[in-house]
Order: structure tokens, then C-alpha cells, then sequence
């Protein structure tokens, strides 16, 4: 079908559903923010990566820094997605799928390591603390069911499934994670969160370690 044409002669753009057009701005934020860091993007970039004019951006975000913040929930979401399939996992038990989600790679697709490593710097503080709750938000409810799974298969000892998961997100309500001025490194810092999550939980088996592919 061809384009329908406009009084002019000119044939009009194709309108795309509101929710549509702004999910294409956020998605090549995500992106330009991932490919230059968010200093170094411009809104320019931004509308030219989306395919659509510079006012069109002015409709859904009235700044650079309001679009960041639905990136931050863009990458939430896709971060909650690999989540999700790991919860849904029947071949795996509690620990394993506690495991699973703790040691959740930076490899999700479409969110870049540079991406993540801005949210976690001091100049985006705003923008983490705000990604932060609103993860642990959606995450708490899939965090309860794998506990209550423990609970059920006898492994896990807690009396509430939903402050459990609650107690055991909150650090990610601060930005604690190794950096500049830290005096522990990464895998001291994974270590100690592994041992807080599954101690709190009343586990003292063991996990095997996840299957590698090949």
C-alpha cells in the first residue's frame, strides 16, 4: 500500500501509536546513552537514532535528564525479563534460582555495561537511587515466590517470604557496590552479599554451581 498523501502533493509520514513513538525514543536513548555516555549525548542524537524530528521529542520529554529516567525503567524492565525466566525455571530449586538471579550477568540484551556502570556513578546518584527502588519494586513479589519455593521444599527458613525478600533487596537501595573510595573489590563484595542472602534465608547447604554450555 502506498503512502496516503497530504494536500500538498507530499507523502505524509506513517503515524505510529503515541506509546509506540515514545518507546522508540527511549529505546535510542538507551542505546546513544550506551554507545556515548549520557554527557555526550545530545538530543540531536538522540531524535536521529529514533528516525523522527527534533520537536517530536519535546512531545513525550521535556529534557535530556527526563528521558533517563524512562531508560532507567527500560533497563529494569529487560533486566526483570531474564529474571522472570529463571523464577519460571522448574528444573532449578530455590538456592539454585537465588543463585541464578544474584549472578545475573551484564549481558541482557540491550542493556550496555557502560550504560549500567553511569547509573552506578556518583554524578547519576538521583538517577540510580530512583532505578534502584523502582527495581526493587518490581523485584520483591519474584524474589518472595522463589523464597516461599525454599520454604516449601524445606531449605529456606523464614516466616515471611515478602520482608525476607524486602530485607534482602534493600542494600540495592544504596549505592554500595565496589567503586572509587571502596576498600573491597568486586568479588569480595559478591561474596559477602551471597553469604548475608542465604544466611538470612536460614540455608546452610550448598548450591551447585550453574551449568556451563559446551
Amino acid at each position: 500500500m502506498k503512502p496516503v498523501k497530504e494536500a500538498s502533493g507530499k507523502a505524509a509520514r506513517t503515524k505510529k501509536p503515541v506509546e509506540q513513538r515514545r518507546k522508540d525514543l527511549v529505546d535510542a536513548a538507551r542505546k546513544t546513552f550506551g554507545e556515548k555516555g549520557f554527557k555526550a549525548t545530545t538530543v540531536s542524537a538522540i531524535v536521529k537514532e529514533a528516525g523522527v524530528a527534533q520537536g517530536t521529542f519535546y512531545l513525550y520529554f521535556d529534557s535530556k535528564e527526563e528521558i533517563l529516567k524512562a531508560v532507567g525503567e527500560s533497563v529494569a524492565g529487560a533486566i526483570l525479563n531474564v529474571i522472570r525466566v529463571r523464577v519460571d525455571d522448574p528444573a532449578l530449586s530455590a538456592p539454585e534460582k537465588i543463585r541464578a538471579i544474584f549472578d545475573l550477568p551484564w549481558d541482557v540484551p540491550g542493556v550496555e555495561e557502560r550504560l549500567v556502570s553511569e547509573f552506578h556513578s556518583e554524578t547519576y546518584r538521583q538517577y540510580h537511587d530512583q532505578l534502584a527502588e523502582h527495581m526493587v519494586t518490581l523485584m520483591v513479589p519474584l524474589l518472595a515466590e522463589v523464597i516461599e519455593q525454599g520454604v516449601s521444599e524445606g531449605v529456606f527458613h523464614v516466616r515471611n517470604a515478602e520482608l525476607s525478600a524486602l530485607f534482602i533487596l534493600a542494600p540495592s537501595l544504596h549505592n554500595i557496590a565496589p567503586g572509587e573510595g571502596r576498600s573491597y573489590t568486586l568479588d569480595q563484595y559478591e561474596e559477602a552479599y551471597g553469604e548475608f542472602v542465604f544466611q538470612t534465608l536460614g540455608f546452610d547447604g550448598n548450591v551447585r554451581p550453574e551449568k556451563t554450555e559446551g
